[in-house]
Order: structure tokens, then C-alpha cells, then sequence
């Protein structure tokens, strides 16, 4: 039995052998030849090498530029963002360039403003294509390819952003809680007024500007107009790095304010270093100390509570100046 096995085995390994050279060959051999495609894409490629994966399907890795191939197109755009910081996203063009190609991007969720767009390839052409992704929330936004008139999508074709409040990680500031999914995102306006409309107990944010360059500080007013309810209101302020929250445990005494009238109310920030202005002093002297060289946003959050409103939603004029200092 051990003597004929011997045998046996070794003309099995020589068969084996055998095999892996033909096998070593043909590839070699291959090295020199093309493949072509056909299907719903016809292409033609040199190739350089083949093989069968443990799938069963065939892999070809193509030499150069696949012939009359429009190409694969993918995104390139930074997950992460902060609030205020525009991100370029960029559409890349592989494998092949036959033709010219249009496909469309958007950009979709709160986190970001709300795009989309044509992407144009010219024949021949695998120069990226960009567009502008612009953060304006902490939270979420997809940024995806669709529709290309020819050609593939590849992977990948669709990136979620997390934004994060400037200066923060993770998507919200240190010791700040959730942004609310119903904050109203506003603009404030120098010199001139915003009608800031509010359902009653909702809350509006508003970033806080840089104060001028000549300036240290800054004052948000906050007035009456035709459209401010008819009966009692309270009025709620803060300065704040914590968007869309009010809660003066949160920040000191001069960054809340909290009113029954509706005119001349007013809050003072100090946006820059100035000499002998300690958080105590500004707290004394009724201002809100915000200095901007922490560079963590802050933000003006601004809630009404009403009881009856004839032209719902009601509001109040909202602006800021220069200060003083």
C-alpha cells in the first residue's frame, strides 16, 4: 500500500505543477492582450492582470484608460464641519472619459443649507468638478451624487456631514445642551431692523456679530412694532454660547435679560479685551462679557411669551449698534 501511494502522489504534484505554470503563462501572456466589455457599457481595455475571486466573478485590472468607457464618478467631501465653515466637496472622474457626462449633487438636512446642482464633464475630461457645502447648525446634512447621463456612480457617492458648533466637538459646545430641533435660525442686523416673528415660547438664534473694528462693544435693542402682541408678554434674552437655549443658570446675570415691556429693551456685550474689565466689573456694570478671541460662536437667543397675538406669529424689532467702550 506505502509503495504504490508513493507514486500516487508524485504524479499528482507533478500535474500540479504543471498547472501553475500554464496558469503563470497564460498570465503573462495576458499581459500583452485586451479585454472588451459589452453590456450596457462597451469598453476595451489592456490589461494586466486577471482573476477569479471566490465569488466566481472575474476581476481585470485594466493597464490605462479604459477605450469608450464614460468613467466612474465619486465624492470627495470632509465629514466633519463646524458652524460657519464652508467645506468644498469635490467630483472625481475615473476609470474612463468618453463623452460628456452631467450628473447632479444635493445637499440635504438641517445641519446645512439645503443645494443642489448640476456637475458638468466636457469628453475627455477627468478634471474634479467642485461645489461648496455651507454649515449652518450643529447637526447633521447629506451630500450625495445622482443621475449621471452616462457612466457609473462609485463608492463613495453620499457622505454625512456632522456639524459641530464652532469651537466645540462631538456636535455640540462643552457644557451646552442639545441644540432644540425647533430653534429659528435669524440674522442680526446693524443699524437696521429685523422683524423677528415668533410663535409664542418658541426661541430664535441669532449669532452674535464681531463688534466693529474701532469698537470693544456692542448693544442689542429690541423693540415694538405693527406686528408685537396686543397683550401682556414677557420677553427673554441671552448671550450665549449655547444656541437656541435659554437658561440663566447658564450664563451670568448681565448675559439674561428678561422683560414685561415692550420697548427699549436692550443688552451690552464686550467683544474685546479692555483694561480693567474682569467678569466681575462686567457683571456690576450690566454687560455681557463675550470676547470673541475664544473663537467659540456665540449667540443671541431670544424667546416671546404671549398670550394673544393678532397677526400670528407676532414679533419685535430686532438690531444692533456699536457700544460705547
Amino acid at each position: 500500500m506505502i509503495t504504490s501511494f508513493k507514486p500516487d502522489l508524485l504524479r499528482r504534484t507533478a500535474v500540479a505543477f504543471a498547472a501553475v505554470a500554464g496558469f503563470m503563462f497564460a498570465g503573462n501572456a495576458a499581459a500583452q492582450s485586451s479585454v472588451t466589455l459589452t453590456g450596457g457599457v462597451s469598453a476595451t481595455c489592456q490589461y494586466s492582470s486577471m482573476s477569479v475571486q471566490p465569488n466566481g466573478n472575474v476581476a481585470v485590472t485594466c493597464a490605462g484608460t479604459v477605450t469608450g468607457d464614460p468613467g466612474v464618478f465619486t465624492l470627495n467631501v470632509n465629514n466633519a464641519a463646524t458652524v460657519g465653515t464652508a467645506l468644498t466637496a469635490t467630483v472625481n472622474r475615473s476609470v474612463g472619459t468618453t463623452g460628456a457626462v452631467n450628473l447632479t449633487y444635493s445637499i440635504t438636512g438641517a445641519g446645512c443649507t439645503g443645494a443642489s446642482g448640476p456637475i458638468n464633464f466636457a469628453d475627455t475630461s477627468n478634471t474634479g468638478q467642485t461645489f461648496t457645502v455651507n454649515p449652518i447648525a450643529v447637526g447633521t446634512c447629506t451630500v450625495s451624487l445622482s443621475n449621471p447621463t452616462s457612466g457609473v456612480l462609485g463608492t463613495p457617492n453620499q457622505t454625512t456631514v456632522t456639524v459641530a458648533a464652532a469651537g466645540g466637538g462631538g456636535g455640540t459646545v462643552d457644557g451646552c445642551p442639545a441644540v432644540p430641533t425647533d430653534v429659528v435660525d435669524s440674522t442680526l442686523i446693524q443699524s437696521g431692523l429685523n422683524i423677528l416673528r415668533l410663535n409664542s415660547g418658541r426661541i430664535a438664534a441669532l449669532p452674535l456679530p464681531a463688534v466693529n473694528a474701532v469698537r470693544n462693544s456692542g448693544v442689542v435693542k429690541l423693540g415694538e412694532t405693527t406686528v408685537s402682541p396686543s397683550g401682556s408678554t414677557t420677553i427673554e434674552m441671552t448671550i450665549s454660547k449655547c444656541k437656541g437655549v435659554i437658561d440663566p443658570t447658564l450664563v451670568s446675570g448681565a448675559c439674561y435679560l428678561r422683560s414685561t415691556q415692550g420697548n427699549l429693551n436692550s443688552m451690552t456685550w464686550i467683544g474685546k479685551s479692555v483694561a480693567g474689565v474682569t467678569p466681575a466689573v462686567a457683571d456690576m456694570m450690566g454687560w455681557c462679557l463675550a470676547l470673541q478671541s475664544d473663537n467659540v460662536q456665540k449667540y443671541v437667543n431670544v424667546r416671546f411669551s404671549y398670550s394673544s397675538c393678532t397677526y400670528a406669529p407676532c414679533g419685535f424689532a430686532i438690531q444692533w449698534t456699536d457700544g460705547s467702550l
